[in-house]
């Protein structure tokens, strides 16, 4: 953690210096652990993002769907034996009727979300307003709905909205 210009302490970020590509899971899942270890050991790192666990899996084309399931089982234990918290950042498929996405709409596996302790759904809200083709445009505002909650079993949604660089959440 650092002082930034505002006096507020804001976290460092490690990044590996590139992301190997390997042809086997187990090859995959042994970087994925080194990596963790070395940024808790070296940087007091508590808390590890994957920016897309899809692109991981990518890399077993024929096998995705096994791959997501064994990669999430073990993502699962690594944050527990390493004490650490891993949030993975997943794509969703879109959901049926033009309603708003839920759990089950990520793409992938459902072992994701059945490893996950709390599944967080982010959706943009569309703005009444259409552009020249008219489509609908995308506003500033957008909803976090809380899908699951192991910890506390609070499911709720909190309103949002970017405005002046910064969010606000929405009363």
């Amino acid at each position: 953690v650092s002082q930034s210009r505002y006096g507020v302490n804001i976290p460092v970020f490690y990044l590996p210096e590139r992301i190997l590509n390997f042809t086997r899971v187990a090859e995959t899942l042994a970087w994925l652990r080194k990596k963790i270890v070395e940024a808790k050991e070296t940087f007091g790192c508590d808390v590890v993002f994957i920016g897309n666990l899809q692109y991981i899996a990518n890399l077993f084309t024929e096998r995705q769907v096994q791959a997501l399931d064994v990669i999430s089982r073990y993502l699962k234990v690594f944050a527990e034996t390493l004490g650490v918290a891993i949030v993975l950042i997943a794509h969703i498929q879109s959901p049926e009727d033009d309603k708003r996405p839920k759990m089950r709409n990520v793409r992938g596996s459902q072992m994701i979300t059945a490893e996950a302790s709390i599944v967080l759904v982010v959706v943009r809200r569309k703005s009444r307003e259409k552009d020249e083709l008219g489509e609908y445009l995308i506003s500033n505002k957008s909803r976090i709905f809380i899908e699951k909650n192991r910890r506390l079993g609070t499911v709720t949604h909190i309103g949002y909205e970017y405005k002046n660089g910064h969010f606000w959440e929405e009363e």
